[in-house]
């Protein structure tokens, strides 16, 4: 497993920017989850005037509500989770190293300060300061969870925006895979499908056209089951409708 141009083995994690770990609870528990787009978080060492921190607001810095559905799901299936404790714009660790947005140099026409003129040399300590670290920890904690016996569906909750570029989205969730598992994906799809929630199927990612870099990765290299799943950020503008959509998707979890 050498995609990332290192051997994750071969590359110890720097503690500073572990992520996020929840012990799962439960022995061969059914899932383990990740999530990419945690934290909003920029470490001190980068810089954003005070007129630009909005930025870091914005589904260019984070997936908003996914890191809550994240431990809500982990807490109720008791199982293994792992989320991103920095702001995708210093590094996505949704992406490949040599592939687009890794380190965005702008967003909708801002130039982002810290991601100004970036050299070899300054990539690849992102790279091994805030990247690998992810990576690393995923790769071990799942590699624990998979010596217990009885794979686990390796499981990536994302958010989308409910517009991009002037285009509204009208699903409410999107199902994200390839090859891999498709009866599983369409046993998520009819879940939601059932409980009157609109799908997108695909769409506006997709797995197909390579749009979950980390499941991917870590799914294939360990011979698991993988999928993504996206909700749209307008079910987190209140505690209501995030808890409603969370208890959903619980209930979907249990019939695939």
């Amino acid at each position: 497993m050498a995609r990332f141009g290192v051997d994750l083995l071969e590359m110890p994690p720097n503690s500073a920017w572990l992520p996020e770990y929840i012990a799962p609870r439960v022995p061969r528990s059914p899932f383990f989850f990740t999530c990419e787009h945690a934290s909003n978080k920029l470490p001190d060492e980068f810089h954003l005037d005070a007129a630009d921190q909005h930025w870091l607001d914005t589904h260019w810095a984070w997936d908003p509500g996914a890191a809550l559905v994240t431990r809500a799901l982990a807490s109720t299936y008791g199982c293994g989770a792992v989320l991103a404790r920095c702001t995708r714009l210093v590094c996505d660790v949704n992406r490949k190293i040599d592939g687009p947005g890794f380190m965005r140099e702008e967003v909708e026409g801002f130039a982002l300060p810290f991601n100004a003129a970036l050299d070899d040399d300054e990539r690849q300590r992102r790279i091994q300061r805030y990247y690998l670290p992810y990576h690393r920890t995923l790769h071990d904690r799942l590699q624990d969870r998979l010596g217990e016996g009885d794979d686990p569906l390796l499981l990536a909750i994302h958010s989308f925006t409910p517009s991009m570029m002037g285009q509204k989205r009208p699903m409410e969730v999107a199902v994200v895979f390839d090859e891999q598992c498709p009866e599983r994906a369409a046993a998520m799809i009819r879940g939601f499908e059932n409980r009157g929630v609109r799908v997108g199927v695909n769409e506006p990612y997709s797995g197909i056209k390579g749009q979950m870099y980390s499941a991917w990765y870590h799914g294939r290299g360990t011979g698991v089951d993988y999928l993504e799943l996206e909700i749209r950020q307008d079910f987190f503008e209140s505690s209501a409708k995030a808890k409603s959509i969370t208890a959903i998707v619980s209930e979907v979890l249990r019939e695939i």
